[in-house]
C-alpha cells in the first residue's frame, strides 16, 4: 500500500470525494424533504451521480496510453477486480436466496444481463474498460491531441441522449450496454485527456471550469422551465459529466502540485474497498433500525456519517489481514 507523498494530491483528494458523494447519494430518504424545488433536487443529484464520472476519469487518467504488456496489464488488473467480484457476487447470492429469491432468475440475469448484483455494476463496467483498454490505449498513443478532443465532442453530445427523449421518446435505460460501457468510455478518455493535455492551473482549465460548471447550471433550468420535466434521468448525462470534468479540474487547480499526505493517501487507497462495503454496510444499519423513521437531514446527520466511517474503519481492517486484502482489492 501507497502511503509516501509521492502521490498527486489532487487525485487522491478527487477519489475521496467521490467515494464520500456516492454514499450521500446511497443515505436513505427523499431529496425534496431538504431542498424542496425539483430544481434543487436535479442539482444535488446530479452532483451526487458525478462520482461516478469522476471515478472513471481517475481511472483511465492512470491506466490508459500507457506502454504496458497486454498480459501483464490484464493479469494485474483482473486480479484486483476478480476476486472482489466473486466473493460480493456469492455472498449476495447467497443472501438473497435465502431471503427468497429465485436462483435461477439470480443465474439468468447473470447470462442475459451481465449482472448479479445491481450493487456492482461498476465492477462489470470496469471489466469491459480493461477489455478496451489495450486498443485504447495504442490508438491514444498514435492518435494528436484535436483528434482525441473530437472524439470527446462525439461523447458529450451522446450524453445529452436524455434530453432527446420529449421529442424521440428515448429512454435511457433501454440501452444498459451504452450506458454503461459505451458512456463511461468516454469517461475513462477524459479522465486521460485531462491528465495529459490539460494544466489545471491555467487560464483554459479555468474557462473549463466555469463553462462546463455553467451549463451544467443551465440545463435543467431550460429542462424544468421550458420543456416542463426533467429527462436527465441517467448517470451518465450531461450534467453529471459536467459537474464531474469541473469539479475535477477545480481540485486539480486548488491542490496544485501538492503531494497527498500519508493519511489522505492511505484514505484514498481504501476508497475502492468501501464502494464496495456500501450496500451490506448499509443493510446491516438498516436491519438494525438505523434508518427507521430518519427524514433525509436525519439520515445525513446520523446514518451518512456512521455508514463512511463504519466502511472506512472494515476497509482499513481487512487492508491488515493478508488473507481478506485482495476481497477489498487492495
Amino acid at each position: 500500500m501507497i502511503l509516501s507523498n509521492s502521490r498527486t494530491a489532487g487525485y487522491d483528494i478527487a477519489r475521496i470525494l467521490s467515494c464520500i458523494l456516492v454514499y450521500l447519494s446511497h443515505t436513505p430518504g427523499c431529496l425534496t424533504q431538504i431542498y424542496g424545488s425539483e430544481l434543487a433536487c436535479v442539482y444535488v443529484s446530479s452532483i451526487n451521480d458525478s462520482s461516478l464520472v469522476m471515478f472513471f476519469m481517475i481511472s483511465g487518467a492512470f491506466i490508459l496510453g500507457k506502454p504496458d504488456n497486454t498480459r501483464d496489464f490484464f493479469r494485474r488488473r483482473f486480479k484486483r477486480i476478480l476476486i472482489p467480484m466473486a466473493v460480493f457476487t456469492v455472498g449476495y447470492t447467497i443472501y438473497e436466496v435465502k431471503m427468497g429469491s429465485s436462483l435461477y432468475r439470480i443465474l439468468t440475469r447473470v447470462l442475459f444481463e451481465g449482472i448479479a448484483n445491481q450493487s456492482y455494476w461498476f465492477l462489470y463496467t470496469l471489466c469491459g474498460l480493461y477489455l478496451v483498454t489495450p486498443i485504447l490505449s495504442q490508438w491514444l498513443r498514435a492518435a494528436s491531441r484535436k483528434e482525441v478532443a473530437f472524439y470527446l465532442g462525439i461523447w458529450l453530445i451522446t450524453t445529452c441522449f436524455p434530453f432527446y427523449n420529449e421529442a424521440f421518446g428515448y429512454n435511457p435505460y433501454d440501452s444498459s450496454v451504452f450506458r454503461l460501457i459505451t458512456g463511461y468510455t468516454g469517461a475513462y478518455v477524459a479522465g486521460y485527456y485531462i491528465h495529459r493535455y490539460i494544466d489545471a492551473t491555467s487560464r483554459k482549465a479555468l474557462t473549463m471550469i466555469i463553462a462546463f460548471g455553467t451549463s451544467a447550471i443551465i440545463i435543467p433550468l431550460i429542462e424544468l422551465y421550458v420543456d416542463k420535466g426533467w429527462y436527465g434521468l441517467w448517470d451518465c448525462n450531461y450534467n453529471c459529466v459536467a459537474f464531474g470534468i469541473a469539479i475535477l479540474l477545480l481540485i486539480l487547480r486548488i491542490s496544485g502540485n501538492r503531494k497527498s499526505s500519508p493519511a489522505v493517501a492511505l484514505i484514498a487507497n481504501l476508497t475502492f474497498g468501501m464502494y464496495l462495503l456500501n450496500t451490506i454496510v448499509n443493510y446491516f444499519l438498516s436491519r438494525w433500525g438505523l434508518t427507521s423513521g430518519l427524514s433525509l437531514r436525519e439520515g445525513y446527520a446520523l446514518f451518512f456519517p456512521v455508514s463512511l466511517a463504519s466502511s472506512l474503519i472494515i476497509t482499513y481492517i481487512c487492508s491488515r489481514v493478508p488473507i481478506l486484502r485482495k476481497a477489498v482489492g487492495l
